[in-house]
């Protein structure tokens, strides 16, 4: 429950406290947001990505290191698990938590999780290494994205980056 206080202030002031049930004060009880570089994916919410990725160009035997962000968009306090993509053919992935932490094993199982984050809250969870290894071909693509997973509900949402290998 949250408690807003009120108080009135007349001839006699009078304090009270509503109880408002988790949930009530609008938007859903439980969404996550995940969103990549520029801001690409904030606010949209589903669990295909559409609409959520970012281009991104890399040439062979080259790396780029590129940020994701959660936000709670939910009314509750909630709990994210997190599934993102593996390295195949030509391309080499490594995901590292915000302390640089390796932890490409959990987000390619989907059991890395956040702490809980209260409504509004976010943090940047999750860079993410990718090189196209020196055999990668022009126009080779990788998309790879991250899926937010609530904790309270099972609610999804994802974003990424669709990597491209350019000459």
């Amino acid at each position: 429950m949250r408690h807003l206080r009120w108080l009135v202030v007349g001839l006699t002031a009078v304090a009270f406290t509503i109880l408002i049930p988790e949930g009530a004060l609008g938007g859903p009880p439980y969404q996550p947001d995940v969103f990549v570089r520029g801001a690409v994916g904030e606010g949209v919410h589903n669990a295909t990505g559409a609409g959520q990725f970012k281009r991104l160009r890399l040439r062979p035997d080259r790396a780029k290191i590129v940020p994701y962000w959660n936000r709670n968009d939910g009314a509750n306090p909630d709990t994210f698990f997190y599934w993102g993509c593996a390295g195949t053919g030509p391309f080499r992935v490594k995901w590292r938590d915000w302390q640089g932490t390796n932890v490409t094993a959990q987000v390619v199982a989907g059991t890395f999780s956040t702490a809980q984050l209260g409504p509004g809250w976010s943090e940047g969870m999750l860079s993410l290494r990718v090189k196209a290894r020196r055999s990668a071909g022009e126009g080779d693509v990788l998309r790879c994205g991250v899926l937010a997973i609530s904790w309270g509900d099972g609610t999804q949402d994802q974003a990424g980056y669709r990597v491209v290998v350019t000459a």
